[in-house]
């Protein structure tokens, strides 16, 4: 009920606990129980790792009743946590009980924010374009550096800050500036800065937000980055086409390793076969098939609507498919 979650919620600075909205981003906005963080339900049981950071604690559930909170709290159940709650009744429980819902994203400020503010000097866009320091670095990852940076800016990712800096500033007497999205990890990481020894270290007022509606000029792309970025991995439909052939690759030569450990390869020409020959070998090993005949193979080739380049793109599905089609005519 919510007066046990009243409790849990006044101790969470002393245990770890996890209290989630799972409605919609809308929902949340309007109006939201205080402490509570908004994660769309479908995503809450996609990403449990991303939820529950620290494992076997607390978790609380809520929507605006019953159902969708009861939903993800037994998923949760089923995928073995044990402490999984769900607020009965809700947002509109808490309300009832005369409680005050809390407006907006509900976004905290990160902790030590305020004492890193404290120790280094925030300049404004308009400071930081009419008097350029030695250095400016930005501390995002590499996708929001590619969106857009301040010109001449450099690419110093948050998380290898400490052991990149030093290509990048190696006088620590110099001026440099931390940038970043909105002005809170440009102040984190400017204290870093000042920790590991630098002298005339600040950082940029509202980050690239307050330096975009300030009207200046901002560098796109991965400008003055020698090596390809590692930071970010992208998920399957930000790939582009180049990553989907790498994987192709792969994942053929993938199976021709499994055909050489298991025997299968013929050292004279079966390295030579083509795709759709290993493939089938594979198929026919993993599901302890017998070999097919050559003219087996060409009948359900010849079978095959696919264009090539559309069967390049669907390489799963059409290993897929060849092995139904193969397996059909047994």
């Amino acid at each position: 009920d919510v007066d046990t979650v009243q409790k849990m919620l006044d101790e969470r600075h002393q245990t770890t606990s996890y209290f989630v909205d799972v409605r919609t981003t809308e929902e949340y906005t309007k109006g939201h129980i205080p402490g509570f963080r908004w994660f769309p339900g479908g995503q809450v049981v996609q990403r449990s790792d991303d939820v529950l950071v620290v494992k076997n604690c607390p978790v609380v559930f809520a929507c605006d009743g019953h159902a969708r909170a009861t939903f993800i709290a037994s998923w949760y159940r089923q995928f073995g946590f044990e402490e999984v709650y769900a607020v009965d009744g809700g947002a509109t429980a808490w309300v009832d009980s005369g409680r005050q819902l809390e407006t907006g994203s509900g976004n905290a400020a990160p902790s030590g924010l305020d004492e890193a503010r404290s120790q280094v000097t925030m300049v404004s866009p308009q400071d930081l374009d009419a008097n350029k320091p030695a250095s400016v670095i930005n501390v995002e990852n590499s996708q929001d550096f590619t969106r857009g940076h301040v010109p001449g800016a450099r690419w110093v990712p948050r998380g290898s800050l400490e052991l990149q800096i030093g290509e990048i500033a190696p006088d620590k007497s110099a001026s440099i500036t931390v940038t970043c999205n909105n002005g809170e990890n440009a102040a984190l990481a400017a204290a870093t800065l000042k920790e590991l020894g630098y002298q005339d270290v600040s950082a940029l007022e509202g980050g690239m937000a307050a330096w975009r509606q300030a009207g200046l000029g901002v560098e796109e792309g991965l400008s003055g980055v020698m090596r390809a970025p590692t930071d970010v991995v992208l998920s399957g439909p930000e790939r582009n086409f180049a990553d989907m052939m790498n994987y192709l690759r792969w994942e053929t030569a993938l199976g021709v390793k499994y055909m050489t450990d298991l025997g299968l390869r013929n050292s004279k020409n079966t390295h030579k076969a083509p795709p759709f020959r290993r493939r089938a070998g594979l198929f026919c090993c993993l599901f302890k098939l017998p070999k097919p005949s050559k003219l087996q193979l060409r009948t359900v080739r010849r079978g095959m609507r696919l264009s090539q380049p559309l069967a390049v793109l669907r390489g799963r599905k059409r290993c897929t498919r060849d092995f139904r089609s193969w397996q059909s005519m047994r």
